[in-house]
């Protein structure tokens, strides 16, 4: 693709990204405000958001989404998911946002490292990502469905974790849920990207420990291993950072930070188990590149069709989800 059809191909997106925005996103919106708002008048009990909340939750994904069309990290209808996972994780709580956005931000970037090697091993290999609205739901769908809930418990703004006090332990169970989704999709992000393409190129199989070739569906290294923890690492610093400015407590926060490289390093496993299972991993020998579905000159290396990575990516956030919360209770024993 030239680029000019490139840059005209983006104006495009970018028109009706405006249009949807304009027309659709940003009138329901003000219209939930001012309902809420008028219900708070009449009937009273109701939290409303504040203005500069209103402004960030629906600013900033903007912002992100057109970033994301610009840089080829979104197309057109995964820049119109995204605006709506952001809007929903940025208006239930700050350090739900920042989370996601460091997730974001440096999974778009590492999906760009090193393209050529990339492009050389994947048959589906996408240049700078550019990720529909399938893939950002199989990674924000579930820690948006998580700040729903949230919301609806707790109500909007930040709260401390307190498992102990009855009544945060719900909040607290949907906070650390919401900590252990991202941490385990910026964990395998991290793993996927920087592993197949550094070291000394020495891929094993997770279930056999035999080598494979680099991009093998359930394929691990040294390197991605390390990578998957300081992913998540570096998503429990946000939450832990943004919570520290946003909601002083009096009770230690720390254990947030090692449940984010836990669930990082635990994802990223859990998401290599099922994809050198349920996952097909085959080498074509024609054009001596992974790929993923069977074919006519395609030698099995692993596997069954039965799943494709969005599948297998929307499972593991949403049992690193759930078993967060369980990996923060232990560090808190074991480290407390």
């Amino acid at each position: 693709m030239s680029d000019t059809s490139s840059g005209l191909k983006i104006s495009h997106s970018l028109m009706i990204f405006f249009v949807i925005v304009c027309t659709i996103f940003l009138p329901a919106i003000l219209a939930i405000w001012l309902l809420s708002l008028s219900i708070r008048t009449h009937y009273g009990g109701i939290n409303v958001v504040t203005p500069m909340r209103w402004l960030l939750c629906t600013g900033l994904p903007i912002l992100l989404a057109i970033r994301g069309l610009h840089k080829h990290s979104l197309s057109l209808s995964g820049a119109i998911a995204a605006l709506f996972v952001g809007f929903t994780l940025t208006i239930a709580n700050y350090c739900f946002m920042t989370s996601m956005i460091v997730f974001f931000l440096t999974s778009s970037k590492l999906t760009k490292f090193k393209a050529d090697k990339k492009r050389v091993q994947e048959e589906d290999y996408k240049v700078g990502g550019s990720r529909n609205w399938i893939q950002v739901l199989c990674n924000g769908g579930f820690p948006s469905a998580m700040a729903i809930l949230y919301m609806m418990d707790y109500g909007i703004g930040e709260s401390p974790i307190k498992f102990s006090e009855h009544g945060f332990y719900v909040s607290s169970w949907l906070s650390v849920a919401v900590l252990g989704s991202i941490s385990c999709a910026c964990g395998d992000t991290w793993a996927s990207e920087v592993g197949s393409v550094m070291g000394n190129g020495s891929t094993i199989l997770v279930t056999t420990w035999k080598k494979v070739p680099p991009g093998t569906n359930g394929g691990i290294t040294s390197v991605g291993t390390v990578a998957s923890a300081f992913g998540g690492l570096i998503i429990g610093i946000t939450y832990y950072l943004t919570m520290y400015l946003t909601c002083p407590v009096e009770s230690q926060q720390w254990p947030i930070i090692f449940t984010g490289m836990i669930s990082g390093l635990f994802g990223s496993f859990i998401d290599s188990l099922f994809g050198a299972t349920l996952q097909y991993s085959g080498f074509n020998d024609i054009t001596k590149k992974i790929s993923n579905s069977p074919g006519q000159d395609v030698r099995w290396i692993s596997g069954v069709n039965i799943m494709d990575n969005h599948a297998v990516n929307a499972i593991t956030c949403f049992i690193s989800g759930f078993t967060a919360p369980v990996i923060f209770r232990i560090i808190c024993l074991v480290l407390t």
